[in-house]
């Protein structure tokens, strides 16, 4: 099966990356021909894509163009995404859809769902992020 998988690194390396590296090994060891839509946040570092990156975040036109170009011109089957924030955003999800192929997305951070932080509950998330970077050091 051709699979393409998709993933926006920031600037630091992180477990998603390293989830996002195991897995492609994984599906190559098993035969699946792996395609790769890889973009990084280090590219909005500077000047005008700084500036522009709240809008990308939402909705990135570019991304969105890019993979659905990706999925028709190899052929691909099935799209497995990893992370969107903060150049790719969801509208690769549609894009992929848009084509008819099957979509599967693998939150490994929940980033994104950290809006409902209140000063009460913060501090368990702190601690789990230390307990997964003491986890990832030991690695």
């Amino acid at each position: 099966m051709k699979i393409l998988l998709v993933h926006c690194h920031y600037r630091l390396p992180g477990g998603e990356d390293a989830v996002f590296a195991a897995e492609r090994e994984l599906l190559e060891r098993h035969g699946h021909t792996v395609l790769v839509y890889e973009r990084s946040n280090e590219e909005t570092a500077h000047g005008a894509a700084k500036a522009l990156l709240p809008l990308h975040a939402v909705w990135n036109r570019r991304a969105a163009r890019e993979g659905k170009d990706l999925i028709k011109r190899e052929g691909v089957e099935a799209v497995h995404i990893h992370n969107t924030l903060l150049l790719l955003s969801p509208a690769v999800v549609r894009a992929a859809k848009s084509c008819g192929v099957p979509v599967v997305q693998t939150p490994v951070s929940y980033t994104h769902l950290r809006a409902h932080e209140t000063k009460a509950n913060i501090v368990c998330r702190l601690l789990l992020e230390k307990k997964k970077k003491r986890r990832i050091d030991t690695a």
